[in-house]
């Protein structure tokens, strides 16, 4: 008698092929958030420093949440869009740091 392995279900190929690509996203939503707070540190931009932690952790919760219902490609969504927010709000504050430096001369 012959013992058959069964192969990867139709979903778990899905999920296999979706790997990659999730954790390549990851990858790079996380570092761009770290940079973020690096970046925001060094400057003191409270906001943007918050906004780029909020997103590593989305990334950290998304990866490593063991859900494979689109939770983790959802966190990484929402991942990326705090990292958004907090380059916008980063820029924002630069911008208004420039023009108030303007107006005391």
């Amino acid at each position: 008698m012959q013992h058959c392995r069964p192969g990867p279900t139709p979903r778990g190929e899905e999920a296999l092929r979706w790997a990659a690509p999730l954790l390549t996203g990851a990858l790079a939503i996380a570092v761009a958030g770290l940079a973020l707070v690096v970046i925001s540190w060094k400057r003191r931009a409270v906001l943007a420093s918050v906004a780029g932690a909020l997103g590593i952790a989305l990334v950290a919760f998304g990866m490593f949440s063991g859900r494979r219902d689109g939770a983790a490609a959802a966190a990484l969504v929402i991942a990326l869009m705090f990292v958004i927010i907090g380059v916008a709000l980063y820029s924002l504050g630069q911008a208004l740091e420039r023009l108030l430096d303007e107006h005391r001369d």
